[in-house]
């Protein structure tokens, strides 16, 4: 198997969003696809970031490395920058026994798929959210860093037409929380997308990647709920309101510039 360098990390970062383990309810029994709920939207000067808000473990940064970076080397010079608090080296076999144990259930998706075939990455935890820019801006412009992700600072937007994700752990609690995101003050439209409608994007995002694709279906969607907003205040606010929740497995939001994932 081998992936190209430059979607990967966005890949995995959808493949680790968007599957689950089959939840409690099925398609079936959830509300309309098509759904939307209108409110009023206060307009007001856009804020300059983009944020990705997730359940608060994992690292601050992200950053892959080339096949030929220097990796020791690198992981003691970037241990050494100001806003690191601590750093640790994933190693190839490392992210695929990571990748093997989040599809345990599904062994058909790991077929295929090799250790060697998987790039290394530094994982970074921040002294201070506030060096995210700086340490990621640091790391894009070395030579043996392919790709740089943050949780405060995502590359793009892999939903367009919507800067308000909501991901569902329990279809069951579906209806309490798009009623929650319903009377949230500035969000404009609501939409529920189902797991049929998931996977289509799925394939229409990675079909040309056949070997990371084989083997994921319908059933491995998660169900989520969409919205728009243009208000600030509701950006910042929204994360907050649903970060934690047992119902919620991760929320993403977007600044409406923030440029389609391509």
């Amino acid at each position: 198997m081998l992936f190209r360098r430059a979607p990967l990390a966005l890949a995995l970062t959808l493949l680790a969003a968007a599957c689950t383990t089959p939840s409690r309810t099925d398609t079936a029994s959830l509300p309309p696809v098509t759904t939307t709920t209108s409110t009023t939207t206060t307009t007001l000067p856009l804020p300059t970031t983009t944020s990705t808000i997730a359940p608060q473990s994992g690292p601050d940064v992200i950053a892959w490395l080339t096949a030929e970076a220097a990796t020791q080397t690198l992981l003691e010079a970037v241990a050494g920058w100001e806003g690191v608090g601590s750093i640790a080296l994933v190693t190839s076999q490392q992210a695929y026994d990571e990748f093997a144990a989040l599809f345990a259930d599904r062994p058909e998706v790991v077929d295929g798929v090799l250790p060697e075939t998987l790039p290394q990455s530094l994982r970074i935890a921040l002294s201070h959210p506030s060096f995210a820019a700086e340490v990621a801006a640091r790391l894009r412009s070395l030579s043996d860093i392919d790709e740089v992700v943050t949780a405060v600072t995502p590359v793009c937007n892999a939903f367009p037409d919507w800067n308000i994700v909501i991901f569902v752990a329990d279809d069951l609690e579906l209806t309490r929380l798009r009623n929650e995101l319903a009377a949230t003050d500035g969000i404009s439209d609501i939409a529920v997308i189902g797991r049929e409608a998931a996977f289509a994007e799925f394939v229409a995002r990675f079909g040309g990647e056949p070997n990371l694709s084989a083997g994921i279906g319908v059933r491995d969607m998660s169900v989520s709920l969409r919205a728009r907003t243009t208000n600030p205040v509701t950006l910042s606010l929204i994360g907050g309101r649903f970060v934690g929740d047992p119902a919620v497995k991760g929320v993403q939001v977007f600044t409406p510039a923030a440029p389609d994932c391509r």
